[in-house]
């Protein structure tokens, strides 16, 4: 059973941290990036299923990350999600994505929007059973860190 990888790309460790255990629990398996830079590193090397980006970023920020990504045929087809405190009206970008997160934004939006693009965590179903490393941490629990 192969499990569909998100790679989580923001300079604050918590959103990571945040975000590593929510789709944890929904069954994904996660890579973190704390910028643009390092995930392009971690792109030369592994081929996640979607991409969520921040925004803003020091060194390479989300908006030349997703140019970057769409500029390689290798990565064009990886389904990139900005993630911003802007609203996405107030965003400019000139590549396609295919989903825009406001922060603060909901655990259920941020897991039905990455359902919705690459289905569910694994390529056969899991009957929702939470996987064993964060089973002991309700849905609750994630829910009142988020705000």
């Amino acid at each position: 059973m192969a499990t569909k990888t998100i790679l989580v790309v923001d300079d604050d460790p918590l959103v990571i941290q945040f975000l590593e255990e929510v789709f944890a629990y929904a069954g994904y398996t996660t890579i973190a990036a704390q910028d643009g830079t390092h995930a392009l590193d971690v792109l030369a090397v592994a081929h996640p299923d979607i991409i969520l980006t921040d925004l803003m970023m020091p060194v390479l920020d989300g908006v030349g990350l997703c140019r970057a990504v769409w500029a390689n045929p290798a990565t064009q087809a990886i389904p990139l999600v900005l993630m911003s405190a802007l609203s996405a009206g107030r965003v400019s970008i000139d590549f396609p994505i295919a989903g825009f997160l406001q922060k603060p934004f909901s655990i259920d939006v941020a897991v039905a929007l990455v359902e919705s693009l690459i289905g569910s965590a694994t390529t056969e179903d899991r009957a929702g059973v939470p996987p064993a490393q964060v089973q002991e941490q309700p849905k609750e629990q994630l829910r009142e860190r988020a705000r």
